[in-house]
């Protein structure tokens, strides 16, 4: 794979991946929890500076799931994977906390929000390159970002709600190089709904 830091399973990226199952658990439902729902997104990755790409071309989609912290406050756990041309050679497992910049994202299940919200996610996200890919070694990379969803459309007051038109930069730690990503739309399915939800 072409412009991907290959790190192998050094000490550095081992402790990054610790660092960010850590986050994965702690971000996990507990006692401030709100709701939970499941989630389901589109992911386009594209060129930075210099041809450098933060993953292979093709279509990119993610499963997980958003924890509820506060009425604007939210976790967002998932992993994300190559689905064309090679599935699943690519994947990220991804960690972000999301405030909601216009509207309260969920208050409780007897008092509904607004229809439209606006959402800041900063986040983390961990790479495995060349999972499959046979006589490719498999390699690692740690990326930051931030991401802006100008459109949020629903509730999960409803039971659901979609993120439109996302668009972020990230940051390859490794690669020391920048670029922008997508996700087009994002769906949030409610699931549960737990006790001091307010």
């Amino acid at each position: 794979m072409e412009n991907v830091i290959k790190t192998g399973t050094g000490t550095k990226t081992m402790c990054l991946l610790f660092a960010v199952i850590a986050l994965l658990f702690g971000a996990a439902p507990g006692p401030g929890a709100q709701d939970l729902s499941f989630s389901v997104s589109t992911w386009s990755f594209f060129e930075g500076a210099g041809g450098y790409r933060p993953a292979d071309p093709g279509c990119y989609g993610e499963i997980g799931a958003t924890v509820g912290l506060t009425p604007r406050i939210e976790a967002d756990l998932g992993l994300i994977g190559s689905i064309t041309p090679s599935p699943a050679n690519t994947l990220f497992f991804n960690a972000g906390i999301s405030y909601s910049i216009i509207g309260k994202r969920y208050i409780d299940s007897v008092e509904p929000t607004g229809l439209f919200s606006m959402l800041l996610t900063a986040g983390v996200m961990e790479g495995f390159h060349d999972v499959w890919q046979s006589g490719a070694p498999m390699s690692t990379s740690t990326h930051l970002y931030l991401k802006l969803t100008p459109f949020s459309v629903g509730s999960l007051y409803y039971g659901k709600r979609d993120r439109c038109f996302s668009v972020g930069v990230q940051y390859d730690i490794g690669a020391s190089a920048w670029s922008l990503f997508t996700t087009i739309i994002a769906s949030d399915i409610f699931l549960a709904k737990f006790g001091n939800s307010r």
